[in-house]
């Protein structure tokens, strides 16, 4: 794996396709997937989000390398809603941005809330819910269902291919707004 192929990259991490169910929180699931495919990680996205309806929450999470805030992190967070089609459109127009920069989380949700898919700076897909029928899904796409260890869990760096401006035609063009914690 190369700089740019992923969101970030630990030296010896190459496992095969994977995604499990996990309980992260008492009475809580989500899905969790991962590959090295850039190819493979776009169609699950691209798959899983087409489930939700037509109107949709946008979050996405920006590192800023500059401030780490004691309230938010070092995370500057960008809120809106949009209509599903837009953001597929404008997500396509930017995915070197939104599959590869490692300063970046993009959580989607449907507009009344509910189940979400969030995108993590490690290049981690998760799917909150607990619809079974993902599995399906998953194994479509050609990843095995078996739980693994993750890239966060040992050492590793973030691939980040330029600044947070490389963003504003995303933020803008979604109409999201910065938010404060």
């Amino acid at each position: 794996m190369q700089p740019g192929d992923s969101k970030a990259i630990r030296e010896g991490y190459s496992p095969a396709p994977f995604f499990f169910h996990q309980e992260y929180e008492p009475g809580k699931m989500r899905w969790i997937a991962w590959t090295s495919s850039l190819p493979q990680l776009k169609e699950l996205f691209y798959r899983a989000v087409r489930c939700f309806p037509n109107d949709v929450q946008v979050l996405l999470k920006l590192q800023q390398a500059e401030r780490a805030d004691p309230v938010t992190g070092p995370w500057q967070r960008y809120h809106g809603n949009c209509l599903l089609e837009k953001l597929i459109a404008v997500i396509e127009e930017n995915e070197d941005q939104v599959f590869t920069d490692g300063g970046s989380q993009l959580c989607v949700m449907p507009g009344e809330g509910g189940d979400y898919i969030a995108l993590d700076e490690h290049g981690i897909f998760f799917l909150y819910t607990d619809n079974e029928e993902f599995r399906n899904l998953f194994a479509e796409l050609g990843y095995k269902d078996r739980s693994q260890e993750l890239l966060w869990d040992a050492g590793h760096w973030h691939y980040r291919p330029g600044d947070n401006e490389k963003w504003l035609p995303f933020i803008e063009q979604l109409g999201l707004q910065a938010v404060e914690v």
